[in-house]
C-alpha cells in the first residue's frame, strides 16, 4: 500500500533538510513525498529545489497548518498518510511500523508512536512526547463522554491515518487556527479503532521557534493560548460528534478542560491576572478522576498536591 509523507514547512530551512532525507530513508519502499512550502522568506525554497524529482513540491501562501496539511492530502496518492512537521524527522523504521497496523485492520483509522524529544541540535533532551500512549482500542464512547482528553494521542509527526478515514474529515477547518493533530486526534476516534506501538518513531524538536505548547515560554500569554487551543478543539470534535449524530456534554468538557493540568492552567492564569478563579477547589482537586486514563493512586495523589496548590 503507497504511504504519502505530507511534509509541512513554514520558515524551517534550518530544519527541513533532515525531515526530507528521513521520509526519503524509509526503510518502507512504497511510497511518495509531499513538501508544502506555505511562502517561507528563508532558505526553504533552495532546499526543496535540491530534491530535484525525488520529492512533490509545493509552493502556497502562508495559511496555517491545517492549510498546509489539506493542500498536501489533495495531491496525495497514498492509502495511509503521515503529516510530518518540517522541524521534526522520523526514524528510519518509522513507516513500516506505523503502517503496518492500518494496513492489517480496516477498522483501524490511526496508528501512533513515541517521538523522542530533542533540542534544536537534534541531541535527546531524556524524554519522549507523550510519556505514555494510550493502550491501542476503540475510544468512541469514552471520547463522548469525556472529550479529547479520553485518549492520550501523538503528536503530528508521530501518527498515520488511513485515508477512508481522512477522506470524511478533509479538508481541515483553516479559520480555526488549530494545527492538524487538533483536528484530526480526538476526532479519529470516533470513526475506528486507535492502534498504538511501543516505539519511537520520531523526533519532536524543540527549539526558540516552536509553535506548539512545549516550546512556548511561560506567561499569562501562553496560558490564554493553551486555554483557547483546547476550547478550539472541544468545539471542533463536539461538531462532529453531533454531525454524527452523538449528544456530547460540551459544557462538562470545557468545565474540566480535557484533564487536571488545564484546570491547573486556568487556576494559575487567574492568579497571574488577579482575578476569582475560573475554576472551583472542588473541580480542580477531584478533576484528576475525570480522565479515562490516571490511575486511581496517581489521581489521589495529584489531587493531594492540588490542594497544596490552592
Amino acid at each position: 500500500m503507497l504511504v504519502s509523507i505530507v511534509i509541512t514547512n513554514y520558515d524551517y530551512g534550518d530544519y527541513l533538510a533532515e525531515a526530507i532525507t528521513s521520509a526519503l530513508n524509509q526503510s518502507y519502499q512504497d511510497k511518495e513525498i509531499i513538501v508544502v512550502d506555505e511562502g517561507s522568506s528563508d532558505q526553504s525554497s533552495r532546499v526543496i529545489a535540491s530534491y530535484g524529482d525525488s520529492i512533490k513540491p509545493i509552493f502556497k501562501h502562508h495559511g496555517g497548518h491545517c492549510s498546509a496539511a489539506n493542500a498536501g492530502f489533495a495531491i496525495s496518492r497514498g492509502g495511509i498518510l503521515i503529516f510530518l512537521d518540517s522541524d521534526d524527522y522520523l526514524v528510519e523504521s518509522a513507516v513500516e511500523a506505523l503502517a503496518a497496523p492500518i494496513r492489517n485492520d480496516r477498522s483501524v483509522s490511526k496508528c501512533q508512536g513515541y517521538l523522542l524529544v530533542v533540542d534544536k541540535t537534534g541531541r535527546p533532551i531524556g524524554r519522549t512526547i507523550p510519556r505514555r500512549l494510550s493502550p491501542s482500542g476503540n475510544y468512541r464512547q469514552t471520547t463522548l463522554h469525556l472529550g479529547p482528553a479520553a485518549c492520550r494521542h501523538a503528536y503530528t509527526s508521530g501518527n498515520a491515518w488511513a485515508r477512508w478515514f481522512l477522506e470524511q474529515v478533509m479538508p481541515l477547518p483553516e479559520e480555526m487556527n488549530l494545527a492538524a493533530d487538533g483536528c484530526l486526534n480526538p476526532v479519529s476516534t470516533l470513526f475506528g479503532r486507535t492502534e498504538s506501538i511501543d516505539k519511537i518513531v520520531g523526533a519532536y524538536r524543540v527549539h526558540d521557534r516552536n509553535k506548539g505548547p512545549i516550546g512556548t515560554k511561560f506567561s499569562a500569554e501562553s496560558l490564554r493560548w493553551l486555554l483557547d487551543r483546547r476550547q478550539r478543539t472541544h468545539e471542533h470534535l463536539a461538531g462532529w460528534a453531533k454531525r454524527l449524530g452523538h449528544s456530547v456534554p460540551v459544557e462538562v468538557w470545557h468545565r474540566y478542560g480535557g484533564s487536571w493540568q488545564h484546570g491547573l492552567v486556568r487556576h494559575a492564569l487567574a492568579l497571574m491576572d488577579g482575578s476569582p478563579s475560573a475554576v472551583t477547589f472542588g473541580e480542580l482537586v477531584l478533576s484528576p478522576f475525570k480522565t479515562g486514563h490516571t490511575s486511581r493512586f496517581k489521581a489521589l495523589l495529584v489531587s493531594a498536591l492540588l490542594s497544596v496548590l490552592w
